[in-house]
């Protein structure tokens, strides 16, 4: 009987935290350069392709550091509706050199840190 009364107390507590607990950990909304960090390099590595959270388009390009840089984008996140259209316009950017402003979170998912963009929307062309 102690034990199931401690484990039912337990239950209703960590069932509790647990929404307060995911809340904290989501990543603010914001805007991101993807793709042309504007970084250029003598030596490899170099992270002239990433993930760029800027605070306003006018920030230039190569001023603030990468929170992902890669070969390949991160795992692209989106609404079911949109995920195809906005991976494809992504992809293309990247692969291309290019750069796409975008609005969304960033975040890190998991034990084995997955970089994940969740976008909600591409503004356009980033500007230089």
């Amino acid at each position: 009987m102690r034990r199931s009364l401690a484990s039912a107390v337990a239950a209703a507590i960590l069932a509790a935290t647990a929404p307060l607990a995911g809340a904290a950990e989501a990543a603010p909304p914001g805007l991101f350069r993807v793709g042309d960090t504007g970084v250029r390099c003598l030596k490899q590595p170099c992270p002239w392709r990433g993930v760029v959270p800027v605070e306003d388009e006018s920030v230039a390009a190569g001023t603030v550091p990468p929170a992902y840089a890669g070969d390949a984008p991160p795992v692209i996140a989106a609404r079911a509706e949109l995920l195809d259209q906005l991976r494809r316009e992504i992809w293309r950017a990247w692969a291309a050199g290019g750069c796409l402003l975008v609005h969304g979170r960033f975040d890190r998912r998991g034990a084995a840190a997955v970089p994940v963009l969740s976008v909600d929307r591409i503004i356009g062309p980033c500007s230089r």
